[in-house]
């Protein structure tokens, strides 16, 4: 059943589901039988006439009773029947919605079945139901959009029919979804190329403001779309959030339900999609996700596709490291978005220029530590931005439009995506980009040189963007080397070479080998000279030219000059000049020029190193310094001369030692008496003589003999003193008295006068150790120098025994002995808690002699007389309290306190935070009173200890705010931190307003809640007074009705709702004809049917009415009785119009009366074939 109503009616009508319901009812009354249904069906008839002419019209099934209102524009679905064509468009055809032009039509929306170039429209006139063909038939060509719907039971409802709207007031077009059946889509299938990067706009509006209605966006190849995730980038007058980002779009509208919607419903979306590799086609669908009904919902215009091409920066290298400009993740999908402004990018861009306007952006929260941020360009091109949490960007992938003029990006740091100083490659300098492809037009890199002209000639600053991914490669210079070479001259030795250098290419290469001009200390005898461009000859090189080939530089050299001097070394005349030369240039010395008297001359000696030469030798390089000397010291030949030495020992004695060696010389020598070698036990030497017997001259060592011959010298001894001393050899008391004589005398050893003790004397011996030759007290004993006896002793038994010294386990066993003996000490077998064993010590406190520190004790120990007891020495274990925290929402540490065992320390200070909390101390349990205070002492136990924070929650508040304004009235609840509260009922009153909840901010944009809701009271520490939550009353203002009453006239004008107290001007066309009554004329409005002589008359668009608080106001229409002027002879008058009207009745009926017995008069007397009977009818004549 199809009923059709006036586009502004303004009630409710019910749509039957069965012939039996049988009454509509009127949206502001009780429901009135009005009409069965055959008397229905033929009123509906009447109506659809003058809908037709003037109005819209509804379609509604018959499944199922629906209320709904009537909306300002009637609906046609038609469908599209599928292309079986397999050739494809390339670009999105009628995004607009603009063909076929509906400008001819009177109403609002047509449907197109492009199959069968037929339309349907409610401004067609005539059964709304009938297709009839497009004048002029359909171009495909301009309408390429086809649709899901299926056929139906209604004529309107074709299979693959599209739906276009168009605006009140306006001539724009637009599509919607939501045509004859619920859940349908549009779509279009593309021929696209892998890899590009399409950017999908569209305009979205909801179909009116009593449904948010939802649809999405799916791209894939056909049958496999998937949902984009698509952004709002402008709002409509509803005022939409802007950079919302979901895979539904869903836009508000403000359109009342009836109305038709406007380009102000609107709101703009932006998505991005990347064609997928092996996907030559593409479909492109438009989706219902929700609409107000299966008729209505999801209006769509202006869908633009803006196709763009990557551009690929490739490192041209698998040993390139680095990123290139485009190196940035894939896109993410999660996390919230955020909308840049519409301004000018003024960072730069990884085209290495400032781009132009941003028409749009998103960054979207990856929720990775990175964010993604997509920005479009007015020029077309899209950059994809990966960002740091540190706000570095660290790639930009670019989509260019096929055409666009592109500036690479550039090596110089003008850019926050991208600079050269982040790609690099060993050996190599980036020197741009190339951009060549070959002949089937496929791009194709430049191998690494270091040959400029080719590099000048593949570089590319800029290119212009194929309608194909493009990828341009990294050209690379080889990086150039500046080597050294000594070019030391021949037989020289070299010092090291420099290290050579390899530098950026076009870099000027530093002079680092070091080496400064002038210096004479790196070749002996040579001074450098500096470094040139050829081994010889050549120029000096400049360190400042740019490098772009290898070079190597030669050091240059130059011979240092030097003297030889000549010095005559006791020469008696004569003289030699000094003599120029030039290192690593020979000349023969000069002749010796001097004389000495006695003496032969014998040839040259140097004067530093005592090198010969003979006289005029041929010589060369003598030294390397500068401007050195050397000096040549004349040599000269004497006569010979002698001492020889004899050691004389006395009768029965045999010299030792090394002897004194004998001389030889020449004559004039003054040689130096030597001194004694030889050795005679009980002998001390007393000089030398020329004679054995001591007679002649006499010598001492040390003094000067006049060489003359030869001479031979005696040695001179006499006997010396010789003793016997006794040494007790660890003896702790008593002594034995030395004893004294000469040289051979004969004594008594004495007897033992030392004691030791815990030992026992056994004899004496040659040897402390006791190992050498016993000697027994009052022997006999020869003197011979100074000899030394020493006491044997013989040990008692003793015992070593251990101690733990605090030890709490363990044990280590005493060990047996004699006095003086040498024992292997036990390892330690002791333990104690929380300490390590460290050695063993003579005293308790390791104040005494350690043993075995290090090896668990293990050492030598030697038994004492007394007293053979070792303690076990300790070092206390580290040990600690470590502070911690168990409590939620809490920031900070405390450091832990660290000592040893045993050590008595302070409890730190709390350095933790929990808001709304106050600290109230330690405690060895997580949840417990607090039983140490920071500042308290705590003497460490072995191993850690772990002290947990203690807390208090702070007083907090929950203020209700009746939100009415600057006085708001306000209630206060007290509670703690982290206490819930049950929300209280609203104790507050507005006057034209409805209480409608709670919320946590005054505008409602917060969170909500409704009284016996649970809210936690919060930390807050800025809020006044500290941790104070506020929730803010939210009211809605009431709606009031503005009614028009004709007061006895027909017509009316239709109602006006508004908001409470609002001031309402009386429309400027509320008066006839919409309102009218026989007889009479409009004069305006008042409050009351009849008003009194002081009540006011509402004129039409001048007069005002203040609405109250709630309900309705009614303005009655005012009359006055119309009249009319007739003239007579010798004036006017006026009569009531009403008097005439009734007259012209009488007049009729009077004529009525009269006619029959004129016909019958005039019938009598007519002739001819039209005579007879009159016809009554259209055809009459």
């Amino acid at each position: 059943m199809i009923l059709f109503y006036p586009a502004r009616h303004e009630g409710f009508v019910r749509v039957l589901a069965h012939p039996s319901e049988d009454i509509a009812r009127d949206g502001g009354g009780e429901g009135k039988p009005i009409m069965r249904t055959w008397l229905k069906r033929m009123v509906a008839g009447i109506v659809s006439a003058g809908t037709l002419m003037g109005g819209g019209l509804l379609m509604a099934g018959t499944a199922n009773a629906d209320e709904i209102r009537m909306p300002d524009i009637g609906k046609t679905i038609t469908s599209l029947t599928a292309s079986a064509a397999t050739t494809y468009p390339r670009e999105l055809v009628n995004g607009d919605f603009e063909y076929p032009s509906m400008k001819s039509l009177q109403h609002y929306f047509t449907g197109i079945d492009r199959n069968r170039s037929q339309w349907i429209s409610n401004g067609q006139g005539g059964d709304l139901a009938k297709w009839s063909d497009i004048p002029g038939g359909l171009d495909t060509t301009r309408f390429g959009w086809s649709s899901t719907q299926t056929q139906g039971a209604m004529s309107e409802q074709r299979a693959n029919a599209v739906e276009l709207q168009k605006a009140t007031g306006e001539t724009t077009q637009m599509g919607e979804l939501c045509a004859s059946q619920k859940g349908t889509a549009i779509y279009q299938d593309i021929a696209t190329t892998p890899g590009t990067l399409y950017r999908i706009e569209l305009d979205h509006a909801s179909r009116y403001s009593i449904h948010l209605d939802q649809m999405q966006v799916m791209v894939g190849a056909p049958g496999h779309e998937q949902p984009v995730e698509m952004t709002r980038t402008s709002s409509n007058k509803y005022g939409d959030k802007i950079g919302e980002k979901s895979t539904t779009i869903a836009t508000h509208s403000t359109n009342p339900f009836g109305n038709q919607s406007s380009k102000d419903d609107f709101s703009h979306y932006v998505g991005y999609y990347t064609i997928p590799a092996g996907q030559s086609v593409t479909r492109f669908t438009f989706r219902q996700v929700s609409g107000v009904n299966t008729t209505s919902g999801n209006l769509l215009d202006n869908i633009v596709f803006t196709q763009a091409y990557k551009l690929d920066y490739d490192r041209n290298s698998d040993e390139a490291t680095g990123q290139t400009p485009n190196d940035t993740a894939t896109a993410k999908t999660a996390g919230s978005v955020h909308a840049i402004s519409d301004a000018t990018d003024t960072t730069g861009s990884a085209e290495g220029k400032a781009v132009s306007g941003v028409l749009t952006g998103t960054t979207v929260d990856a929720g990775d530590g990175t964010s993604q941020r997509t920005i479009t360009r007015s020029d077309g091109s899209v950059r994809v931005e990966t960002i740091a949490t540190t706000g570095a960007v660290s790639g930009c992938q670019v989509y260019y439009p096929a055409g666009t003029r592109i500036t690479l990006a550039t090596a110089k740091m003008d850019s926050d995506c991208w600079d050269s100083s982040q790609i690099g490659k060993t050996s190599r300098t980036f020197y741009g980009w190339s951009a060549n492809t070959d002949a089937n037009d496929r791009d194709v890199p430049v191998g690494d040189t270091m040959d400029r002209n080719t590099l000048n000639a593949n570089v590319r600053t800029e290119i212009v963007m194929p309608a194909r991914a493009k990828t341009v490669y990294a050209l690379w210079a080889i990086n150039p080397t500046l080597s050294y070479n000594v070019n030391a001259p021949a037989g020289s030795n070299a010092p090291g070479t420099p290290a050579s250098q390899t530098v950026p290419y076009n870099t000027a290469a530093a002079d680092k080998s070091g080496w400064a001009a002038g210096d004479t200390g790196k070749i002996p005898g040579y001074r450098f000279d500096g470094w040139y461009t050829a081994p010889n000859g050549g120029n000096k090189y400049d360190f400042n030219t740019p490098l772009t080939g290898n070079v190597t530089v030669y050091a240059h050299w130059v011979g240092n000059g030097y003297t030889v001097r000549f010095a005559g070394n006791g020469a008696t005349g004569g003289n030699t000049p000094d003599q120029a030369f030039q290192y690593n240039i020979g000349q023969n010395l000069r002749r010796n020029g001097f004389v000495r008297d006695g003496y032969t001359f014998t040839g040259w000696k140097r004067a530093d190193n005592q090198q010969a030469y003979g006289d005029g030798q041929w010589v060369t390089n003598l030294t390397t310094q500068p401007d050195g000397i050397v000096t040549m010291v004349a040599q000269w030949s004497a006569n010979e001369a002698h001492i020889r030495y004899n050691p004389n020992p006395p009768a029965g004695k045999t010299a030792g030692g090394q002897g004194t060696p004998n001389w030889d010389g020449h004559t004039g020598d003054t040689p130096t008496i030597g001194g004694n070698g030889w050795t005679i036990d009980g002998y001390t030497f007393a000089g030398w003589a020329t004679s054995p017997d001591g007679g002649g001259t006499k010598y001492a060592p040390g003094a000067s003999w006049m060489a003359n011959g030869t001479l031979t010298l005696y040695a001179q001894w006499t006997p010396g003193e010789a003793g016997l001393t006794y040494d007790g050899n660890g003896a702790t008391g008593g002594k034995t008295d030395p004893q004294t004589g000469k040289t051979d005398e004969k004594i008594n050893v004495r007897d033992n006068g030392f004691t030791r003790d815990g030992y026992t004397f056994v004899t004496w011996n040659t040897q402390a150790d006791c190992k050498g030759n016993a000697v027994k007290p009052n022997s006999e004993w020869t003197l011979r120098g100074s000899s030394t006896l020493y006491a044997c002793w013989a040990g008692v038994a003793q015992t070593l025994t251990y101690h733990g010294n605090g030890a709490t386990g363990g044990n280590t066993a005493a060990q047996s002995g004699h006095t003086g003996d040498e024992l292997t000490t036990n390892a330690n077998g002791f333990t104690r808690d929380g300490y390590t064993f460290v050695r063993w010590d003579t005293a308790k406190d390791g104040s005494g002699t350690a043993y075995g520190e290090g090896k668990n004790g293990v050492s030598q120990y030697v038994m004492k007389p007394a007293g053979n007891d070792l303690y076990a020495i300790w070092k206390a274990n580290p040990a600690t309290i470590q502070y911690r925290n168990d409590w939620p929402n809490t920031t900070g540490s405390t450091p832990d306190t660290t000592g040893v065992t045993g050590q008595d320390v302070t409890i730190a200070r709390n350095g933790f935070t929990r808001p709304g909390y106050t600290f109230t101390g330690w405690a060895r349990d997580r949840r417990t009173n607090p039983s140490l205070q920071p500042g308290g002492r705590y003497t460490l136990t072995p191993g850690t200890t772990t002290l947990w924070a203690q807390w208090k929650a702070d007083p907090a508040h929950l203020i209700y705010n009746a939100n009415t304004g600057s006085t708001s009235q306000t209630r206060r609840t007290d509670g703690v931190v982290d206490q819930t509260l049950t929300v209280i009922a609203n104790p507050f009153t507005r006057t034209g307003y409805t209480f409608t909840g709670w919320n946590t901010q005054a505008d409602g944009r917060g969170r909500a809640y409704t009284a016996g809701n649970g809210f936690r009271l919060v930390a807050d520490p800025k809020s006044n007074p500290v941790n104070t939550s506020v929730l803010y009353a939210q009211w809605r203002i009431n709606r009031v009705t503005l009614k028009f009453n004709p007061n006895g006239g027909t017509g009316g004008y239709p109602d006006i709702t508004v908001d409470a107290f609002t001031t309402v001007t009386i429309p400027a066309d509320a008066k006839e004809p919409k309102v009218q009554r026989p007889g009479f004329r409009f004069t305006g409005w008042a409050m009351k049917p009849t008003p009194g002589a002081g009540d006011t008359i509402l004129s039409p668009g001048k007069g005002t009415v203040s609405m109250p608080d709630q309900g309705s106001i009614t303005v009655y229409a005012q009359w006055a009785p119309a009249m009319t002027t007739l003239p007579f002879t010798g004036g006017h008058a006026q009569v009531p119009t009403i008097g005439l009207y009734a007259g012209l009745v009488f007049m009729i009926l009077a004529m009525g009366a009269l006619m029959p017995v004129i016909r019958l008069r005039m019938g009598a007397g007519s002739k001819g074939r039209h005579a007879g009977t009159p016809t009554i009818g259209r055809h009459s004549r």
